[in-house]
């Protein structure tokens, strides 16, 4: 299986000292992953996400990228890796941006095995709307953060994830206040209430393109 990860989804899960989990969340045997080739700059150049995610976030982005440029298991995507024709389509679609064209386009590249991981829920929303082929062609293949946190909470991460997130409120005020709104005390059936909710709201504004799997 191959993950692409949008930078959204990066940050937050190393701001939650979490992004290790992602393998051993899906069959870490056999799991590669690809993050944008803009994933170190934007946290060089852009003192509001070193504001927001804090000093540790962005250590452990940076060693992220550092792993991708020697890892054979961790990838960094480029438009080296996409279909010309297919990127320059979905950059037609307003609410995609180039990031999330670009996953788009690299998981078109891969069989259905691959899954797009993203945070921006209005670019699905708005690839369902387009019509654009991509969208039946990444049927069942896009999964959002409340989805990758499901099935965290589902695991015997609950107790990590829980206290992860409570104790960094500003990364996903959502996720914090709603998902684990009785904070350190929330329990797991409420997390896993709140979350299900999400993705089911979620569902319904975009057809077919989540992942029925999580």
């Amino acid at each position: 299986m191959v993950l692409f990860v949008d930078n959204d989804i990066a940050l937050k899960l190393a701001a939650w000292d979490l992004w290790s989990s992602l393998q051993s969340a899906f069959e870490p045997s056999s799991v590669d992953i690809g993050v944008l080739a803009t994933l170190p700059h934007i946290t060089r150049k852009n003192r509001a996400v070193r504001d927001r995610f804090g000093d540790e976030a962005v250590q452990r982005v940076e060693q992220l990228a550092a792993n991708a440029s020697a890892s054979k298991r961790l990838f960094f995507v480029d438009q080296s890796r996409v279909s010309t024709a297919v990127f320059s389509r979905l950059l037609a679609i307003e609410a995609l941006d180039v990031g999330e064209a670009l996953l788009f386009s690299a998981a078109c590249a891969h069989d259905g095995s691959c899954r797009v991981i993203t945070g921006d829920k209005r670019c699905v929303r708005a690839l369902h709307q387009s019509g654009d082929p991509v969208a039946h062609t990444l049927s069942g293949q896009i999964i959002c953060l409340e989805q990758v946190i499901r099935r965290f909470v589902s695991s015997a991460l609950y107790e990590q994830v829980r206290q992860s997130i409570v104790r960094g409120p500003d990364v996903d005020r959502t996720i914090s206040t709603v998902v684990f709104n009785q904070g350190l005390n929330t329990p797991r059936p409420t997390a896993i209430e709140a979350l299900d909710s999400y993705i089911r709201e979620l569902r319904s504004q975009t057809g077919t393109l989540l992942s029925s799997s999580v």
